[in-house]
């Protein structure tokens, strides 16, 4: 079949046809032609695959270009929220997580559970409350509270407990002793226990054991020294310049302060036995002079012995009257209370209730049926019962106590109940866990 249409012709529309530009009746003569012409078709296939690689390829470079621009819109997203984030994280660390030393605690209490456990209560003052960390080393544990930014996930009160590898014998916050065999230590005792010094010749160490004390506040700040070292025994005479009668002291109470003053000195200067205290009131010149064997009778035992020993210079520190609470930098109240712990344990058959109170310091604990099922079952064999005293609960407190009465109400599955006693003694702060056996033999119930 011939063609109507030349092929020169159709060739000259193809560019036209191909981009969709020729009228509907040009096209359709294109269309029949290429359809029946296998040269012009071949022509027309040549063109549209070229142009097909053309676009296609054309088409690749516009998606990597679209993929390159989004890429580079993410990039700089993610370092927009990785910087955010950045400043998100350091912002929350340094508000709420950075660590840093507690400044200033409340404490409310530090009880002393035995010989083995602390529980401590109290308010981080300066913000948040972190944590405590325990430094342990043969019993003497030295306490450091960590703070934060008082947040919601951290608030300022503190409850923290420790159980100590050893019996606890001292007890340390930072480098400020707190409690030590039984003693709880002030601030103004661990201040004059650092003034612990061996030779009265140092006059610099001298100076600090008198500033630690405070008696520039009675003698006015103005009082000069003499040292009389040239042999022994060696004395020291501190004279002051001003008329106490301007403190607002009697002479009475003024010589009371000195002579107390005079059994510390003496105690924290290890070579140091007699100190001098000359003074004026009222114009009249006065004396006041304490040796070694005044300061040893008046502390009970070897004055030496007392400065040595920071517990014992607690004692002395508050039969003196020498201790009044201050705002230490941040330590404003310390109460440790010693324990003591009774476990009874049941061996008895056919039991309902143990009702245990105790009798100490001419008081009664009573503890109700400290043993005894909701549904009024037999207590089993083994069971146990138990009893805290505390030290703030006793009259004297249990330093002064020597022994414990133990009483044991058994109530019986029949109903009927026995009492038992039983006395121990006791020795502050060495005793502070008993275990007790509630046996039955020939027909009597005992503890043992």
């Amino acid at each position: 079949m011939k063609n109507k249409i030349p092929c020169s012709v159709i060739q000259d529309l193809l560019p036209n046809y191909i981009e969709q530009l020729t009228s509907e009746e040009t096209s359709n003569e294109v269309k029949n032609h290429l359809d029946s012409c296998v040269e012009c078709k071949k022509v027309y296939e040549d063109m549209t695959q070229g142009e097909e690689i053309i676009l296609d390829s054309d088409q690749k470079e516009i998606d990597f270009l679209k993929k390159t621009k989004n890429k580079v819109k993410k990039t700089k997203l993610y370092s927009l929220l990785g910087a955010v984030g950045v400043i998100v994280a350091v912002f929350i660390f340094y508000q709420f997580i950075m660590s840093c030393p507690v400044e200033r605690i409340y404490f409310d209490e530090i009880f002393i559970n035995g010989n083995h456990k602390i529980e401590v209560s109290g308010t981080c003052i300066s913000g948040g409350f972190k944590k405590m960390v325990v430094d342990e080393k043969q019993g003497i544990l030295h306490l450091s509270f960590i703070g934060t930014r008082k947040s919601g996930l951290y608030s300022s009160n503190i409850f923290e407990t420790y159980q100590s590898k050893e019996a606890i014998k001292e007890i340390w916050l930072d480098d400020l002793i707190l409690w030590k065999d039984g003693v709880s230590i002030s601030p103004e005792t661990a201040k004059v226990y650092e003034s612990y010094h061996s030779y009265i010749g140092d006059m610099s160490a001298n100076i600090d054991t008198l500033a630690t004390l405070d008696i520039g506040d009675l003698l006015g700040g103005t009082y000069t020294n003499e040292l009389m070292t040239d042999k022994e025994p060696y004395e020291w005479m501190i004279s002051s310049k001003l008329d106490l009668i301007e403190s607002g002291y009697t002479k009475e109470e003024i010589e009371k302060k000195l002579t107390n003053y005079g059994y510390v000195i003496i105690a924290e200067i290890k070579n140091l036995s007699k100190v001098h205290f000359n003074y004026y009131y009222d114009n009249k010149k006065y004396t006041i002079s304490v040796d070694k064997k005044d300061a040893t009778d008046y502390a009970g035992e070897d004055i030496k012995v007392v400065g040595a020993d920071i517990a014992k210079l607690e004692k002395l520190m508050q039969k003196t009257d020498l201790i009044y609470m201050v705002d230490a930098s941040f330590l404003q109240k310390v109460q440790i209370n010693q324990t003591v712990e009774f476990t009874i344990i049941n061996d008895v058959a056919n039991v309902k209730g143990l009702y245990i109170d105790a009798l100490a310091g001419g008081r009664s604990f009573e503890e109700g049926f400290s043993l005894k099922h909701a549904d009024v079952s037999v207590i089993e064999v083994g069971e146990s019962a138990a009893l805290t005293l505390y030290d703030s609960d006793i009259v004297g407190k249990l330093e002064a106590i020597k022994k414990i009465t133990l009483v044991v109400t058994v109530q019986k599955a029949d109903g009927l109940e026995y009492t038992v006693r039983k006395d121990v003694d006791y020795h502050y702060p060495k005793d502070s866990e008993y275990t007790l056996h509630l046996k039955e033999a020939n027909g009597k119930y005992i503890l043992e």
